[in-house]
């Protein structure tokens, strides 16, 4: 088996080239729709249908090669027959192509029997080999007789799937992180709003007794401003975490994605690495602080004018 996956891999290295159209040198294309799809002309040439769109004149197509002629029924390109021959040859190609981009993900060799591959994995509970990976000589006649086994495609793509969705979680944490910190700024931004529109009537008040209040008006001042530097304190704080937490969110999304692009055999070999934080985002402890704190009483004071 190791034999013959490495032929194949010989054939794989001969560059094969999709075949072009000689008029406009693009590509043909296997796709249904499109205008490179490779068509016969009645000599046996052929052209991608964009130009054979492109040399229909009189409900004709002249060959650009041999010069005969090629009756095209009501302008109807679409009734000329495909090259299905040349349409299968670039099938073999793409495909040919994206085998040589996967072999480095290949199995590898066994490791007891270096003539074949090692494509499955032993799951066998009580298996006391420190090689779990086998390849079917191992599990008619080795260690892994008898055990049960799990192609090793099949287990890293269920690892892949766990890394897939600890990523997806890390980018939801990152969302949420996001909509809780811009909620958090926009608070900030009310709460110092707030703190203008307070401090003006406070003033507006203390304005017509400033000579016997002045002690008191800037006391109230001073606890008002106290408490909204502490609501913005107690904000910004929440949201100099969530900046932090996106960050180490990226960081482990980076380390995971490492991991996930792994060949199989070294993930297999090394397994997953949990980052250090991971879970849900508790969103409900990032609320905005209260600002009813903000809430004054001014004292009763009745002015000359009955005010």
């Amino acid at each position: 088996m190791f034999i013959a996956y490495h032929f194949y891999y010989f054939k794989l290295k001969l560059k094969m080239q999709v075949p072009k159209c000689e008029i406009c040198d693009d590509d043909f294309s296997s796709e249904e729709d499109g205008d490179h799809n490779p068509r016969n002309l009645k000599c046996s040439h052929t052209l991608c249908e964009g130009c054979i769109k492109k040399l229909l004149k009189n409900g004709r197509v002249v060959c650009p090669f041999c010069r005969e002629p090629t009756e095209v029924p009501v302008y109807n390109i679409k009734s000329l027959h495909k090259n299905f021959s040349l349409i299968q040859m670039i099938k073999i190609v793409t495909k040919t192509t994206e085998v040589e981009k996967n072999w480095d993900n290949f199995p590898p060799k066994c490791v007891e029997h270096p003539y074949n591959v090692a494509e499955f994995a032993c799951i066998e509970s009580n298996c006391s080999s420190k090689n779990k990976l086998m390849c079917q000589t191992c599990e008619e006649f080795g260690a892994h007789k008898g055990h049960a086994k799990e192609l090793l495609i099949t287990k890293t793509d269920k690892f892949r799937k766990k890394l897939e969705f600890w990523i997806n979680q890390l980018k939801l944490n990152i969302q949420n992180c996001t909509v809780k910190k811009n909620e958090l700024e926009e608070a900030v931004v009310k709460s110092e709003q707030l703190l203008n529109i307070k401090v003006k009537k406070i003033k507006n008040h203390f304005d017509k007794i400033r000579q016997s209040v002045d002690k008191k008006e800037k006391g109230i001042i001073d606890e008002t401003t106290a408490e909204a530097t502490r609501i913005q304190k107690f904000n910004n704080e929440k949201i100099t975490y969530l900046i932090d937490l996106q960050a180490r969110h990226v960081k482990d999304i980076e380390a995971i994605e490492k991991q996930k692009n792994m060949t199989d055999i070294d993930l297999y070999n090394t397994g997953i690495d949990l980052p250090c934080f991971f879970g849900h985002l508790n969103i409900e402890v990032f609320r905005p602080a209260d600002t009813k704190e903000m809430d004054i009483k001014l004292p009763n004071f009745k002015f000359e004018d009955g005010s």
